[in-house]
């Protein structure tokens, strides 16, 4: 599911945009994400050592990349390089319009999974809950509502709770470019810390709660949780993934301001400045999987995947 929604959501430049270059790198890193989520879902068939699992069961951590490259792909696409304003393009489009085109672009095919192994699905609910269960999950499905229900975010097609949060995102986000388009880097920054911070309060809120600072929720079992409903709810949020959008869209106006006027130039390109917050990624994982760095799975991604992501992006659009 992320990779249908960046490859369709993200990617898709509006024809505004179509003159302005592709960030090639973006597609690679596409890839990357993806191939190791997909990875993390089936690794426990192949039975691997206990650190190998550990470090390909992250995908808690790395899912918030793909919020971030969302983001960040949204505000390259509808907003003006050097300059403080969104695009002609995204100020005619009304909000609704706009909003609609990027839902569609991966909700028909969202429907025709489910209507493909509709029987499957309605199969199971129906013989293990009966048919008042089964028809509440496709509704849940079929509206991408479902990532508001933390225990059955996953329910029928379980990747769909990304589609779920990223439409709500979305929304949020047609309202939130024009704002962040006319910020200058000064108050961009500013953004950035508040956005941090709103996202890390509720990641610590429920670690003091369950004393969970250093588990590695990806790689236990669900019943083994101390409160899954707890960790759900933070993992499925439609407000915590806007909060992971709008940091990739304002990191994004960052970059778009270097040389305008009354801003700073584009810091010197450096092959560290890519090479450092890319290589940063897999040390975290490779360090949480050998118990070297002891954050758990939400505090990892807050604190350290998001804003290393965020910074290679940066470096990337620069180079």
């Amino acid at each position: 599911a992320p990779a249908v929604a960046e490859s369709v959501a993200g990617a898709a430049p509006t024809p505004a945009a179509r003159g302005r270059p592709r960030i090639l790198a973006f597609d690679s890193v596409r890839f990357l994400l993806v191939a190791y989520i997909v990875c993390g879902h089936f690794v426990a068939f192949a039975a691997p050592p206990p650190f190998v699992f550990r470090a390909a069961t992250q995908v808690n951590v790395v899912v918030g990349a793909f919020f971030a490259l969302s983001g960040y792909v949204a505000a390259y696409t509808s907003t003006e390089p050097a300059a403080h304003k969104a695009s002609e393009k995204f100020i005619q489009t009304p909000s609704t319009l706009w909003i609609l085109q990027r839902v569609f672009s991966y909700f028909p095919l969202h429907l025709f999974v489910l209507l493909a192994f509709s029987p499957v699905f309605v199969y199971s609910d129906v013989v293990y809950s009966g048919w008042p269960t089964a028809i509440w999950h496709g509704v849940l499905s079929m509206t991408m509502t479902q990532a508001w229900f933390p225990l059955h975010a996953e329910v029928w097609n379980a990747p769909a709770w990304f589609l779920s949060a990223l439409t709500f995102a979305t929304i949020v986000l047609a309202f939130a470019l024009s704002p962040l388009a006319r910020q200058t880097k000064a108050e961009l920054r500013r953004t950035l810390a508040a956005l941090f911070f709103a996202g890390l309060l509720p990641k610590v809120g429920y670690c003091y709660d369950h004393k969970v600072w250093n588990l590695l929720e990806g790689s236990i079992p669900s019943k083994a949780h101390p409160n899954l409903a707890s960790f759900n709810t933070q993992r499925f949020s439609p407000f915590l993934a806007t909060v992971e959008v709008l940091l990739g869209a304002a990191a994004c106006r960052l970059a778009m301001l270097d040389g305008a006027e009354g801003e700073s130039e584009a810091p010197k390109p450096s092959k560290f400045a890519t090479i450092a917050p890319a290589l940063g990624i897999p040390i975290v994982v490779i360090l949480r999987a050998a118990g070297l760095l002891p954050l758990n799975d939400l505090l990892a991604r807050g604190v350290l995947v998001v804003p290393l992501f965020l910074r290679f992006l940066m470096a990337a659009h620069r180079a």
